[in-house]
Order: C-alpha cells, then sequence, then structure tokens
C-alpha cells in the first residue's frame, strides 16, 4: 500500500460561497512541479535552455493559481499529486499496442526492450530514483479525498509509496529477472546499455534526479 502525505494546511478565506453554491475542483498535478534534487531546494524549475521544465513550469502555476483562489475567494479544492501510479493499460509499447515512434515512460520503455530482446536502456546510467505505487491503492486514496470531503479540502496531497525507492537501474535489474522467470527465456549477460538523456530524448531534455513522495515538498 503507498502512503499519503498533505502538504498543504487547508485554505482560508473570508466570505465563503455557501456549500450549495460552492464548486469543488480536484486537480490531478504532477510530481514534476516540485520533486527534489539532491543539488536543489525542494521546489526547483531547471534551466531556461532545457525547454522539458516549461512544463512542470505550468503544472505548479495551475497549483499557485487554484490555491490563491481558494485562499482568496473560497474556491473549494482539493490537489492530488501522483508518484509513478503504475497498473493495466497505463502506457504503450512501441509497435505493439501503440505508434511505432513516441517515448512512454519506464516500465513500458524497458517492456519494449525485453520483449524485442534487446538491452533496456539507461538514461544517463540509469541513477535517477524514483518510487512508484499500483494503480488499485493510488485509486484507494482518492476515493478517500473524495468520500471526506470537510477534511480533503484546501490540501494538496503527494500520492506514492517512499518505501520502494529504486534507482532506475535497479528497475531494470529487476524486470530484467523477473522476465527471465515468467518468459523461460535466459537473461542476457549484458541486460543493460547506457545512453546519454540527449541521445534517448533529444536536445532540451532535464529531469530531477529525485521523485519521492515526502510530507515537506510544496
Amino acid at each position: 500500500m503507498g502512503s499519503v502525505s498533505s502538504t498543504s494546511p487547508p485554505a482560508k478565506s473570508t466570505g465563503r460561497p455557501s456549500e450549495a453554491s460552492s464548486p469543488k475542483i480536484i486537480l490531478c498535478a504532477r510530481i514534476r512541479s516540485f520533486t527534489s534534487s539532491k543539488k536543489m531546494s525542494p521546489c526547483i524549475f531547471g534551466p531556461i535552455e532545457k525547454q522539458r521544465w516549461s512544463y512542470a513550469c505550468a503544472k505548479q502555476l495551475i497549483e499557485r493559481l487554484i490555491y490563491a483562489e481558494g485562499a482568496e475567494n473560497g474556491l473549494k479544492f482539493t490537489i492530488v499529486r501522483p508518484f509513478n501510479w503504475i497498473g493495466p493499460r497505463m502506457d504503450f509499447i512501441p509497435g505493439i499496442d501503440g505508434p511505432s515512434e513516441g517515448v512512454p515512460r519506464v516500465l513500458a520503455c524497458f517492456s519494449n526492450n525485453l520483449l524485442r530482446g534487446e538491452p533496456l536502456k539507461l538514461v544517463d546510467g540509469g541513477q535517477s530514483q524514483r518510487t512508484f505505487v499500483y494503480i488499485k491503492d493510488a485509486i484507494e486514496a482518492v476515493l478517500l479525498m473524495i468520500e471526506n470531503p470537510a477534511r480533503a479540502n484546501g490540501h494538496i496531497f503527494n500520492v506514492g509509496n517512499p518505501n520502494n525507492e529504486v534507482t532506475v537501474k535497479q528497475l531494470a535489474e529487476m524486470m530484467s529477472e523477473v522476465y527471465s522467470k515468467v518468459s523461460g527465456e535466459r537473461a542476457r549477460e549484458v541486460p543493460t546499455v547506457d545512453v546519454s538523456s540527449k541521445e534517448f530524448y533529444g536536445e532540451g531534455y532535464d529531469d530531477s534526479d529525485k521523485r519521492i513522495p515526502h510530507d515537506h515538498y510544496q
């Protein structure tokens, strides 16, 4: 089971709308809007020349606008930040159940390599750290927020499991081992290969080296 941590106090306001007329927003935000780096503060933005960070900036701006509307005008809201929710149909495998081009998320990328008998590609050595939580556990957490609106109102929830932290390289090794047992195929002698982020994603790529749900991330 994953963990749910609330990272902000309830929004305060004067002159709130009545319960009957007040709308409720549940925003599913992105962890890229606040994930941490060993070399930077918990709330980070990458350099301007790394345009991939524009996505994280846009997502955090939405959070700030909703939070401000709650504080100033009494908007009822709950913000959910999903930390790598995984489960059936979470992504596509290129050329199998999706387009041949494109880069899916890491589990689908590794699954694609395994099905094709290719070494798993580790971007910049696979040293980035991630956590994962099963979709059933994540949905249970969201349902608790929906069923308890008074307690969830005005809060931001990091929904993930900080107790299963792994590097991407460790994840690749585990997936290779599991695939070998399930498929009966002999594991590759060299299961992974290092690639640069520029080679894999192209120009403008940058990312946080650690995405772990903690209470103090705002």
